[in-house]
């Protein structure tokens, strides 16, 4: 049983250790005035505000002071909250991806010509650029007068281009026919068979006349077979003989 010495000693360090907690936190106010208060009363506020309870049933303010098993709970509920709207926003961002501008130019290029037999529509990523394959001359032709070559999207350049493609069926002899079709000085063109095959591209016998600084003709004029430019202006003959019809 203890005495009144130790009770009275007791009390002083309740007192001191109260003091000092006052001291701290309220130097310019202190609770009380003497140690005899210090050991008998409260150092601190009991309203529901300032109170620290873990399970605090009033709507003063938030529960305080959980306990370590209930705070590890709590962490782990708001790990999984986090996931979910986490999960929620990645598959709203898929769902509401939006197309480029230039991609969008792209499709409405390619509606546009979709059904047209003659034409096709891709779209190059990496240089970032349209590409219209038109089989047939005339049609390209219109569509690089009327389309433009490009078109500017802030910092970003999207190309078009339009690429005209012969016919895969087409031979080279037959697009010489082609190009030389309605021309005075042209008379057919002839595949001659054999072991050794050979194409001709035919023109009339008749002679051109240009003037050229030409010396050894007093009116400075040159005068040639239409085979002989062929042969010096065609780069693409590939076994395409040019020759003149005899007389």
């Amino acid at each position: 049983m203890r005495t009144a010495a130790e009770r009275r000693h007791r009390d002083w360090q309740k007192a001191v250790r109260k003091k000092r907690i006052s001291d701290v936190y309220c130097d310019k106010h202190p609770w009380y005035n003497n140690l005899h208060q210090y050991s008998k009363n409260k150092i601190h506020c009991s309203c529901p505000i300032c109170r620290s309870k873990t399970n605090d049933k009033s709507l003063a303010g938030p529960a305080m002071n959980w306990p370590v098993a209930d705070l590890k709970q709590l962490d782990r509920m708001s790990q999984q909250k986090a996931e979910i709207q986490y999960e929620e926003s990645v598959s709203m961002t898929q769902q509401i991806k939006l197309s480029a501008p230039w991609v969008t130019m792209y499709r409405m290029i390619n509606a546009l010509f979709s059904e047209d037999p003659e034409i096709s529509v891709e779209y190059n990523e990496a240089s970032n650029e349209v590409r219209l394959h038109v089989r047939n001359r005339k049609k390209a032709a219109a569509l690089q007068k009327i389309l433009p070559s490009q078109k500017v999207y802030g910092n970003t350049l999207l190309k078009i281009v339009v690429n005209p493609i012969d016919e895969d069926d087409e031979t080279l002899l037959e697009t010489y026919a082609a190009a030389f079709e309605n021309n005075p000085v042209f008379s057919c063109v002839y595949a001659e068979g054999g072991q050794m095959p050979r194409d001709f591209v035919i023109f009339k016998d008749r002679t051109v006349q240009f003037y050229n600084d030409n010396l050894g003709d007093p009116y400075g004029n040159q005068t040639t077979l239409c085979q002989n430019i062929a042969n010096d202006i065609f780069e693409n003959r590939d076994g395409i003989l040019f020759c003149t019809e005899p007389k």
